[in-house]
């Protein structure tokens, strides 16, 4: 929200859902699935995932992505928050022999570094937030079980009302997320709310799913993108903080892919899908300016 000198009025940016479309991205050096994703459009980084060694990270500047340092324990399946600069990598799955991970990582921009393990080791997590202030969310095995991270340790706090993995997850950080889609084992269009103490249902996605794009956006905007079944879904729903609207479809469908971006008006989708894939597209909406009325 802003004064505008010139006409005399207060401004701001409306809270609605903008149509947006879909674009070919950058493609990614090395293909893979079943990865996260984290920071914005022009610049996010895709970690892990279905190919070796599966800790390969990779940053992208909004043109083309740079092979950078693994992390320190190779997996996919795994969450993450923060930025290109203060990253958090969390949980996570590899095979064989078949484990999942509580490792958690901080990425300074040029290296990931171990710090404090969650309570409980899953994969296949929501999550969010930033690098010193997150959210871990169910996951498999399926317990509802949820973790806060303080920036030096996780902290079990109320578990969710429906348990699931292969979910998405965004956050502002600790106090405020939002958990939607996933498999019970059968595909949920459930959504619910965290204030920091519990979980609330709320409106549900307008199509069940699971296997969503992981990474990117807040409570009150944030994508839902792609997902299975129908296989490897293109469907895009976006959320207002109250409801889910339908979007634009991307080009591609796809699973288990690496999401980042700022909410509503710009995201990125990289590669995903059983297949290693390096296919990347950009989601560009315009958030519409609105004056505000005072009395």
């Amino acid at each position: 929200m802003w004064f505008n000198s010139s006409s005399s009025t207060l401004k701001g940016y409306q809270l609605s859902t903008p149509t947006g479309t879909w674009a070919s991205g950058g493609n990614l050096n090395t293909g893979r699935g079943n990865l996260s994703g984290l920071g914005t459009q022009t610049a996010a980084l895709a970690i892990g995932g279905s190919v070796s060694p599966k800790g390969q990270t990779e940053e992208y500047d909004g043109t083309s992505f740079t092979e950078k340092n693994d992390l320190n324990t190779a997996r996919m399946y795994t969450g993450s928050s923060g930025t290109t600069t203060a990253g958090l990598a969390f949980a996570g799955y590899n095979s064989p022999p078949a484990t999942n991970y509580a490792q958690t990582e901080t990425w300074n921009g040029t290296s990931w570094t171990e710090v404090a393990d969650l309570n409980t080791a899953r994969h296949a997590v929501g999550g969010g937030g930033t690098q010193t202030s997150a959210i871990c969310i169910d996951g498999n095995p399926r317990s509802g079980k949820t973790e806060t991270w303080d920036g030096s340790s996780w902290t079990e706090v109320s578990d969710l009302n429906t348990n699931r993995d292969a979910l998405g997850g965004a956050a502002d950080g600790s106090e405020s997320a939002v958990a939607f889609a996933g498999a019970t084992p059968s595909y949920t269009a459930n959504t619910e709310t965290w204030n920091g103490t519990a979980w609330t249902e709320v409106n549900n996605l307008n199509t069940a799913r699971g296997e969503v794009g992981t990474g990117g956006g807040k409570t009150n905007s944030v994508l839902c993108v792609g997902g299975t079944p129908s296989p490897n879904n293109k469907l895009t729903e976006a959320w207002n903080g109250t409801s889910w609207t339908e979007v634009a479809d991307m080009a591609k469908g796809r699973v288990n892919f690496g999401q980042a971006g700022a909410g509503t008006t710009a995201a990125i989708a990289m590669a995903g899908g059983a297949s290693p894939e390096v296919q990347t597209e950009e989601f560009t909406a315009s958030a519409a300016v609105v004056t505000v009325t005072t009395s």
